[in-house]
């Protein structure tokens, strides 16, 4: 899988952030190329788009299953939002070249399996369709690489699609809550970990939650890769990922660099000092010293000696104690106790 090699990790391999832009481009081909360009602007590493037909989604007047205020059914509601040709995604794909980041397409049928892989690029698989035995052999006997979601999946559903997709080069699983929008409570940022204890490799996280703040805690729990709404201003359709999308060149590059932050902040997990704790190591910890002057023979008590700071390369660290010991020559006030001092 290419996605470590866009603009939007260069220098910045260890999280990779997907620019999800759903029905966020209303089927406006210019609109979607705007979408290509802040996307890298943002420093994603891919942006996805959806390839859908409404009538092969959908069964006539199926309910959505998202909030969002009108009363239209699915199909509905994909027709309105607007939809882009199929093979226009080709001409798209190149544009994301062009600026040095991949597009990265969603297949709600084969025919849009079959454009995908003449593209060439990782193919996303929607949490919905995990159990879409069709779709998966299609994308399976493209080999492409593959990111599949896995909200609302169990463990049992999750391992037979994999098993499905093992002619792919590579399967990156993301834990997802298929809530749209996902409320803090149903966030499941700990399937992250879940996933990586039963399946290992390269594992991510489909954020459906709002603003910036779960990119920080998901990479903490292991994702690698991120895929997050994005739009662009100057909509005029009523698109529910408007809702939930970052929006602008500003915004994902706000939910890149917390997902950065928390990349650094989990790097070190070994318990010695790190670099940046050898002043403190030294500095903060203690050995004995003498609290007053000590003439040959006399006992160390706490009234002569005490344990301070800093550490002394050639003293009794504080962790042992040398209180009852003999000082077998005159030590001065404010001197080290080393142990060639004592008996």
């Amino acid at each position: 899988m290419r996605l470590e090699n866009g603009p939007g990790s260069a220098n910045r391999n260890r999280v990779q952030v997907i620019a999800e832009a759903g029905q966020c481009h209303e089927g406006d081909f210019k609109r979607a190329l705007r979408m290509i360009d802040e996307a890298a602007d943002g420093l994603a590493s891919a942006i996805k788009f959806q390839l859908l037909q409404p009538h092969t989604i959908a069964a006539p007047s199926a309910p959505k299953y998202w909030r969002h205020g009108d009363d239209l059914d699915q199909r509905g509601v994909f027709l309105r939002n607007g939809l882009l040709p199929y093979r226009a995604h080709i001409d798209l794909a190149d544009a994301a070249e062009q600026v040095g980041i991949q597009l990265i397409g969603t297949p709600f049928d084969v025919d849009a399996v079959d454009v995908l892989a003449e593209i060439g690029n990782p193919i996303k698989i929607a949490s919905g369709d995990i159990t879409n035995s069709l779709l998966l052999d299609a994308v399976a006997d493209t080999g492409l690489p593959v990111i599949l979601s896995t909200g609302a999946a169990t463990l049992p559903e999750i391992h037979a699609a994999r098993r499905r997709l093992t002619p792919c080069a590579e399967v990156i699983l993301l834990a997802c809550s298929l809530q749209y929008p996902t409320p803090p409570e149903h966030a499941a940022l700990g399937r992250i970990r879940t996933l990586l204890f039963e399946f290992g490799g390269r594992v991510g996280y489909s954020d459906h939650t709002l603003d910036t703040w779960a990119a920080g805690p998901a990479v903490a729990m292991g994702a690698t890769v991120l895929e997050k709404h994005f739009t662009v201003d100057g909509w005029s359709k009523p698109v529910p990922d408007h809702d939930m999308a970052l929006v602008g060149v500003d915004e994902l590059l706000l939910y890149k660099a917390t997902a950065e932050m928390a990349a650094a902040a989990v790097q070190i997990d070994w318990l010695e000092p790190h670099p940046g704790e050898g002043p403190a190591a030294v500095g903060a910890r203690r050995s004995w010293y003498a609290t007053a002057d000590l003439p040959a023979g006399a006992v160390l008590a706490v009234d002569n000696v005490a344990p301070l700071r800093p550490l002394h390369p050639d003293a009794v660290d504080a962790a042992e104690s040398v209180l009852g010991a003999v000082v077998g020559a005159a030590v001065a006030y404010g001197d080290p106790i080393t142990p060639g001092m004592i008996r």
